[in-house]
């Protein structure tokens, strides 16, 4: 039994948050199977049967608190995307005062172990079930992330102006985003995490405070 015949955005929205701790505990071990078995055969073959199974809980109580496994898969993509957010938000107030050259590469590094932690989340779910991202909310972590960049460059330049912070905040964020997870994705062999750290950071560096004083 699968659940694609569920139709629309709703079948991606969790049906009952849990308020006790065996609730909670229920929760936390059907989201932790859905990851288990995603990372041994993927996300697009799964159902709920197999889930519940692998949870240890019935198929009733599964379905308690998630209407379907596409609500489990946006309950894991949440998690994953707001613990990352507040990583990196904890590491922005430590940087912000710092020489770029001590900064921004300390800011990639987390991102690249950050993607590392959750590639299977942040960037298998999303290709296997494209879905997700359309109907997810605006995504607290990279939010977060264009808020901080358009903050850092300008109090770096004070005097730049609105579109042009906009643009270089766009074109740092993707190209940010893009590298990191193509490097993590390809696992190239013959560049390490230092090189790719230190050439990426020289490349945001050069574009985001160009015409800095």
């Amino acid at each position: 039994m699968t659940d694609n015949n569920t139709t629309g955005y709703k079948r991606f929205e969790v049906r009952k948050a849990p308020r006790q701790r065996r609730s909670r505990s229920t929760v936390e071990s059907i989201k932790q199977a859905a990851l288990e078995l995603a990372a041994q055969e993927g996300f697009t073959e799964l159902n709920t049967t197999q889930i519940a199974e692998r949870a240890g809980v019935s198929k009733g109580s599964l379905y308690q608190y998630f209407s379907n496994r596409e609500a489990i898969f946006m309950a894991l993509f949440e998690d994953a995307t707001t613990g990352m957010a507040e990583v990196m938000k904890a590491l922005y107030l430590q940087i912000l005062d710092l020489p770029p050259h001590e900064g921004i590469p300390k800011a990639i590094r987390r991102h690249l172990e950050l993607f590392r932690q959750h590639e299977l989340i942040f960037l298998t779910l999303p290709g296997q079930v494209p879905q997700l991202r359309l109907a997810s909310q605006p995504i607290t972590y990279e939010s977060m992330i264009a808020r901080f960049t358009r903050t850092y460059i300008r109090e770096r330049i004070p005097e730049i102006s609105d579109s042009d912070l906009e643009r270089r905040a766009f074109f740092i964020h993707e190209i940010v985003k893009g590298c990191i997870a193509s490097f993590v994705s390809d696992r190239p062999a013959k560049i390490s995490d230092r090189s790719f750290v230190e050439d990426l950071s020289e490349i945001i560096i050069g574009y985001s405070l160009k015409g800095a004083q």
